[in-house]
C-alpha cells in the first residue's frame, strides 16, 4: 500500500517506505527510506511536515503492558509447553546418544575378534 504525501516544497514521498526522519546538524531534515543507500536531504518546512505525518500516524503499541509478577502468570501455559518439549527432546536425545554408544561398542568389540569370531558382524 502506498501512502504518498506532497511536501511544501513540491516532492512527492512515499511514507510506507519511510525507516527514519531524523534532524540533521543544519537544521535540515535526513530522510531514509527503505531501499535508499544514503538519506535524502529535506528542508526545514519538508521535515517539520513530515515529522507531524508520521506522528499523527503513530499507532497505540500492538502489545501491552504488564506487570512483571501478571506477565508471569501470564505466561504459565506457554512455560508448561514448553518444559514439555524440552522434556519430550531430552527423552529422545538420551535414546539416540545411546544407540550412537551401543553402536560404537558392537564395532570395538568386533574390531577386536579374530575373523570368524565376530558377534556383530559377518
Amino acid at each position: 500500500m502506498k501512502t504518498t504525501v506532497q511536501l511544501p516544497s513540491g516532492q512527492i514521498v512515499d511514507i510506507s517506505k519511510c525507516i527514519s526522519l531524523k534532524q540533521s546538524t543544519h537544521s535540515n531534515y535526513e530522510l531514509i527510506l527503505s531501499g535508499y543507500d544514503r538519506p535524502i536531504d529535506l528542508s526545514q518546512p519538508d521535515g517539520m511536515q513530515l515529522k507531524q505525518l508520521l506522528t499523527a500516524n503513530i499507532s497505540q503499541p500492538a502489545f501491552a503492558v504488564y506487570a512483571e509478577t501478571e506477565q508471569l502468570q501470564r505466561n504459565q501455559t506457554a512455560l508448561h509447553k514448553l518444559q514439555a518439549i524440552i522434556d519430550r527432546d531430552r527423552q529422545q536425545d538420551s535414546s539416540i546418544e545411546a544407540e550412537h554408544f551401543f553402536d560404537d561398542l558392537q564395532q570395538i568389540m568386533d574390531e577386536n575378534r579374530p575373523t570368524g569370531k565376530k558377534l556383530f558382524s559377518e
